[in-house]
Formats: structure tokens, C-alpha cells, sequence
């Protein structure tokens, strides 16, 4: 079941049917058509719109589509007659899902994602139409859109592993709305904003842990719906606990099924014993355990990204991949997860502690330059530096997502001369233009009268996509017919985030996970609620990332020629000094871009 959606508007308000030649419809709609989905096409004034049947829904000559996972109980035939006219972006749903809202005889689009940005919407603006598509394939279909890279991204993912400036795609021409992001075309006129999620009713009685507890308890309830049995992905941590303790409540032990991946490798902790004893507390009968190999790792990761549509899901989502098709095996159409409240929760706080101390402690170095000279060795292992300097106060080293824009706030404050200088000699070059990038000069300088604070706050937070985890997993399980689902990231949930941000930027480092222990305490065995995640369970060993990252390098090789452009000739130097983001872009190149298009997953030997 791929990925079904895409439409064209007319920018000028003409007939679409003017501005998109048959052959281009015909080879956008062969995008689709490859998923055997029982799809429906109409074109009205300036739109034209390809959904599934049933995900498409008309109301006196308005059009409101989606693609993706709606919570069982919403009727889009009842949200569209419900839905105001004057102010159709007020339209919210649970679940994981890209909507299309059009409104031809008013001239009006509305493109938008779902506030955990579960589902991928893209568009790309050409001279008479905008085109856009819950998937890439349909429009790189378009004959006027390049399969070309957009070289100032490529050079941004490969310093930080992740694109950090919103709404682009490693495309040049193709964009991406954001979580939560609405995209409106209003007679020729485009705004954007962002869903503003109602402020929780202030409750004096109710703690935040009963409060946390209360929307996951109503998220997991929506998630399952009508539905008389539960599939659970089941870590044994008190993330995926939590929804399978929520699950037994709504539906009784004996309804809920339990999935663990366990990695057959000798020298991994296995997951699997917790997960069991979990159950066992429970009394969750039906637990299976999926033991994977290194083999069915490595053989996953061409499909993964070929689905996700991204570069950097080699490591976990394999995995989570495989655990899905067995559920769907075992006939489940969902599979519910505790992935993302370590993201909401946890993560944040963290942050916030650790960025709040690194704005309080730079204005007192004296020089800060020679005080950070630490984080080079921390973040480049191999740099040889002439003389390690002493500690002067030195921060901890940011995590490596946030090296780079940290970097960034403080070059750009002048608290630092030169940022390439923070990189190996070979990188500084591509280092400096990349800083240099739209994303700084325009994100920054709009930041000026800000704090130091606020600005690294700002930067970083936004920067990198908390919804990553999310995406990546719901698109992929959903195409192979057993979407992940997560509650955490549904919008009766996160309608009270804020307030449990607020609660968690305030406190102590260790707050957010004591937060979720006392929602949970009570209905967790006492070890689920105190465990500390191993990362390699999490994902996967680290060797096996190093080994398929070797399996990678005749592919690095061979597409090295075409991405040494894109790095002013220094392509050598990212392999060596950046090599798991240099064998990511490889990989993503040769699927995207060197190979013709598909209408199926690859093989390893499809990319040789």
C-alpha cells in the first residue's frame, strides 16, 4: 500500500486542466497507481486532487482529503460539513496524517500535517501550478521537476546528519511542510503558520502526573478505537509500558498482544526478559519475541529509506520495520508504541538545562576560543590537536546534532572569530560557506534584540525535528500494512505539552522521567518504571551499524564522482572526517537520483 495523495492548484485560478499536460498527469498518477489502491482523481477549476476513495470527501464543492492514520471514530465527511469556511485551518484530527483542504470557487488550498508530523507533505512551486504529494516519487514524476540536489542541504546534512532548516528537502525545488505547519494558498497569496493548540484547562486539583496520565490514557483509548484487540511493540521500558498497562485497562489483558525485537548478536543485553516480566505484571498473555539478525538488518535498510524517503533511518527503523510486518503477519493493521514521550518529555528538559548553563557560562571565558577547544577533539576523535589546552571553565561538549548550531549562535554573537576553525582543516572551507547558508542568514538576523538564551533555545529546538523519530516509522509500517502509531504524538495529548514543558523546563534534570513514574506508578512493575534504556536495544549494536556501513562503501565510491561537486571537491575529506553521513548521502543519491524511478522497493543488488 503506498503512499496515495497528490493533487496540482493553478496558481493564476485558471483550469488546472490548462496548466497540466496529460502526459504529466499520467506520470504522477503512475506513482500511485503502483500501490493497487483504489484511488480517486478529479479535477474542479484550478485543482486537481488523487487521493483514496474512501480518504476523499466532497461538501457543496469543497474537497478535503487525507493520507495516513486517523484515529477509528472520525467521520472526514462530518469534519468537512463541520469545518467553517472562513476558517477551515481550525480543522484538527487525531492520528498521523497529511491533509488537503480546496475550495475552488473561493480560489482557497490548505495543505497541512498533522501537529506530530507523523506523515511527509511536500510541494514544489513551478511557474503555473503548485504540485504537492504525500510522497517524493510523484512529484520527481513531474516532467518539470529536476531530480537535482539542492547542494546547500546536502552540505547541511552531511556536517549534522539531519536537515536543520525547515521546510527543505535534499531537493532543490521541492519543500516540505513542517509538524504542524499550514500551507495556504488564498486567491495567488501564500501564508504559512502553525496550529496553536488550545491552552489546557488549568485544573488545581489535578497534579501533572495525573494530567499526563489522563492524555495518554484518552490518546491510547482513540488509537485502538472499535478495535477488540491491541498490538503493542513492547520494549519492557517504561515508555512502551505505559501503553500497553493503558491498553489492558481499555480492553483487558487477555486482548492485548505484545511484540519485542530482540538483536541476535551474543554480546546485546537482550530486551526480550523485560518485556516478559512486563507482560507477566500485566498478565498479557501473548507475547512474541522477533529475533533479527545482522542478515535481516542489512537486507531491511534499502526498503526503509526507499519508504521513508530520507537518508537517515539506517540504524533503528529497520527494525521497527520487521517488527511491524510480523505484526501485520499475525493480522494486525496497528501497532502501538511509547516512541516519542522520551521526546516530549525528557529530551527538552535536558536540553534546556544543558543550554541555559552554556549561555550563563560563555560571557565569563575569557577567551573562548581556547576554552572550547575541547569540543573539537570531543566531536573529531581523530584530530590530532597541537596542544590540548586546559579547561577554563570549558562547557560540556553539545551533543552532536546541536554542534553545529551552537557554533552558529556563537560565531554570529561574536564570541568566536572563525567556526571553520572548530573543524578539521579539510572541512573549514565547506564549514564557513555552510554557516553562510539561507538558513543562517535569515533565521539569525532575525533574532538580534534576543538573549543568548533564547536564541541557542530557539535555534536548537526548532532546528531539530522532534517528530523525526515519528515520521520515519508511521509512513514505512503503514505502506507494508501495519502503521506504528504513537499516542503520545496524538493532539488530545499534546494539547497538554506546554504545560508539562513548562513543568519540565523548571525542574530538576531527572523531573520528566519522575513525572511519567508517578502517572504510572501503581499500574508498572516497580523495574519497568526504573529502567534505564540501553542505546544499542534501542536501535541496534553499533557494530552492525559500523558493518552495513561498510556494506555501504562501494556505493560511497561510485557515487562519490557525482557528490564531489556539491563539496567544492572535497568529498574525500567528508568520507573521512564525516563517513556515516557521507554513506548516508551515497545511498540517498543512488536511490533518488541515479537510478531510474520505482515502483518497488530495491535490493541490495538493485543498487550495486
Amino acid at each position: 500500500m503506498t503512499t496515495a495523495l497528490c493533487g496540482a492548484w493553478s496558481l493564476s485560478g485558471a483550469p488546472i486542466e490548462t496548466q497540466l499536460s496529460e502526459s504529466d498527469k499520467k506520470a504522477v498518477f503512475g506513482r500511485l497507481e503502483a500501490g493497487g489502491a483504489s484511488l480517486r482523481a478529479l479535477s474542479l477549476g484550478p485543482l486537481w486532487l488523487v487521493g483514496r476513495a474512501e480518504k476523499i470527501t466532497r461538501n457543496e464543492g469543497r474537497f478535503l482529503a487525507v493520507e495516513g492514520f486517523i484515529a477509528p471514530g472520525q467521520d472526514l465527511s462530518a469534519a468537512i460539513k463541520r469545518l467553517n469556511p472562513q476558517s477551515p485551518w481550525d480543522i484538527e484530527l487525531d492520528g498521523h496524517y497529511a491533509l488537503v483542504y480546496a475550495d475552488p470557487a473561493a480560489g482557497l488550498l490548505l495543505l497541512t500535517r498533522d501537529i506530530g508530523g507523523g506523515e511527509r507533505l511536500y510541494y514544489a512551486r513551478l511557474p503555473d501550478i503548485l504540485l504537492f504529494s504525500a510522497s517524493l516519487w510523484p512529484l520527481l514524476a513531474h516532467s518539470q521537476v529536476p531530480r537535482k540536489p539542492d547542494s546547500e542541504m546536502i552540505r547541511e546534512y552531511a556536517f549534522n546528519g539531519a536537515l536543520l532548516s525547515p521546510g527543505r528537502t535534499l531537493f532543490s525545488g521541492i519543500n516540505e511542510i513542517q509538524p504542524g505547519q499550514r500551507l495556504i494558498l488564498d486567491n495567488g497569496k501564500q501564508d504559512c503558520r502553525y496550529h496553536e493548540m488550545a491552552a489546557p484547562e488549568e485544573n488545581s486539583k489535578e497534579t501533572a502526573p495525573e494530567r499526563l496520565r489522563r492524555g495518554l490514557t484518552r490518546a491510547t483509548c482513540l488509537a485502538i478505537g472499535k478495535d477488540r484487540e491491541a498490538a503493542i511493540a513492547l520494549s519492557g521500558g517504561i515508555d512502551s509500558s505505559a501503553i500497553a498497562a493503558l491498553a489492558v485497562e481499555a480492553l483487558g489483558a487477555k486482548n492485548v498482544h505484545a511484540f519485542t525485537y530482540e538483536f541476535d548478536d551474543p554480546g546485546l543485553i537482550s530486551e526480550a526478559p523485560l518485556a516478559a516480566a512486563v507482560c507477566r505484571y500485566l498478565g498479557i498473555r501473548d507475547h512474541q519475541v522477533v529475533k533479527l539478525s545482522l542478515r535481516d538488518h542489512e537486507e531491511a535498510i534499502p526498503e526503509t529509506i526507499w519508504r521513508s524517503e530520507e537518508p537517515g533511518t539506517m540504524r533503528g527503523n529497520p527494525a521497527v520495520l520487521l517488527l511491524a510486518r510480523h505484526a501485520r503477519d499475525r493480522g494486525f493493521a496497528k501497532l502501538l508504541s511509547g516512541a516519542a514521550m522520551e521526546v516530549l518529555l525528557r529530551i527538552p528538559a535536558a536540553r534546556y538545562h544543558y543550554l541555559d548553563a552554556l549561555a550563563a557560562a560563555i560571557p565569563r571565558l575569557a577567551d573562548v576560543g581556547c576554552a572550547l577547544e575541547r569540543w573539537k577533539i570531543s566531536q573529531f576523535p581523530g584530530w590530532k590537536l597541537p596542544q590540548p589546552s586546559p579547561s577554563l571553565g570549558n562547557p560540556d561538549a553539545p551533543p552532536p546534532h546541536l554542534y553545529f548550531l551552537i557554533l552558529a549562535v556563537l560565531r554570529y554573537n561574536g564570541f568566536l572569530r572563525d567556526m571553520g576553525a572548530f573543524y578539521p582543516p579539510e572541512l573549514s572551507t565547506l564549514a564557513r560557506q555552510t554557516t553562510q547558508s539561507w538558513m543562517n542568514r535569515e533565521r539569525i538576523a532575525g533574532m538580534k534584540q534576543w538573549t543568548l538564551g533564547d536564541q541557542l533555545r530557539y535555534l536548537c529546538f526548532t532546528s531539530h525535528d522532534f517528530s523525526r523519530n515519528i515520521h520515519r516509522k508511521v509512513k514505512f509500517t503503514r505502506e507494508i500494512g501495519c502503521v506504528f502509531t504513537a499516542p503520545a504524538y496524538f493532539r488530545v495529548c499534546m494539547s497538554d505539552e506546554k504545560y508539562l514543558s513548562w513543568h519540565t523546563a523548571q525542574a530538576p534534570k531527572q523531573f520528566p522521567k519522575l513525572l511519567l513514574q508517578q502517572a504510572m506508578r501503581g499500574i508498572l512493575p516497580e523495574e519497568a518504571l526504573a529502567r534505564s534504556k540501553i542505546e544499542d536495544n534501542m536501535i541496534c549494536p553499533t557494530h552492525w551499524l559500523e558493518e552495513s556501513l561498510r556494506k555501504l562503501e562501494p556505493l560511497v565510491s561510485k557515487s562519490a564522482k557525482h557528490l564531489d561537486p556539491y563539496f567544492l571537491g572535497e568529498f574525500k575529506a567528508v568520507r573521512s572526517w564525516l563517513a556515516p553521513s557521507a554513506a548516508r548521502l551515497a545511498l540517498w543519491h543512488r536511490l533518488f537520483i541515479e537510478l531510474p524511478l520505482r515502483t518497488s522497493p530495491p535490493s541490495w543488488d538493485d543498487l550495486r
